[in-house]
C-alpha cells in the first residue's frame, strides 16, 4: 500500500517539476471537465515547445463555454502550422451564439486563410 502512495507522490513531484505548477493545475482542471489529454500529449507539447498553459486554457474555454470537444492534438497542429487559436475560439463561440454550425476544422481552415492573407499583405507592402 505504501509503495502505491509513494509512487503516486513521486509521480506528482516529477510532473510538477517537469511541466510546472500552472500546467499541473490546468491538467487537473482538464480531467475534471472531461477534456481529454494524456501525459504523452503533455510531454510532446513540452518537447515541441508549445505553450501548454495557453493550449489547455483554450481547450477548457471551448469545453465550458461552447461545449466543443476538440482534440489537443488538432489544436497543437494548428498552433504549429502558424494559426492563431484565439481566432478559432472566437469564430466557434460567435457561431454558437448565432446558432450556426461550424466545426473546429472549418474554423481552423478559415483562420489559416486569414493568416495567409495577412502575410501576403505584409510581404507586398
Amino acid at each position: 500500500m505504501w509503495y502505491i502512495i509513494g509512487a503516486i507522490a513521486l509521480f506528482c513531484i516529477c510532473f510538477y517539476f517537469y511541466f510546472g505548477h500552472s500546467a499541473m493545475i490546468l491538467f487537473w482542471k482538464c480531467m475534471k471537465h472531461d477534456v481529454k489529454i494524456s501525459f504523452v500529449e503533455l510531454a510532446k507539447m513540452k518537447k515541441d515547445k508549445v505553450n501548454i498553459d495557453k493550449l489547455l486554457k483554450i481547450a477548457l474555454k471551448l469545453k465550458e463555454q461552447g461545449g466543443y470537444d476538440v482534440k489537443i492534438k488538432d489544436m497543437m497542429q494548428h498552433e504549429c502550422s502558424g494559426g492563431d487559436l484565439s481566432n478559432v475560439v472566437s469564430l466557434l463561440l460567435s457561431a454558437k451564439k448565432k446558432k450556426t454550425e461550424l466545426t473546429y476544422s472549418q474554423a481552423a481552415i478559415i483562420d489559416l486563410e486569414e493568416v495567409n492573407k495577412r502575410k501576403q499583405k505584409a510581404q507586398s507592402a
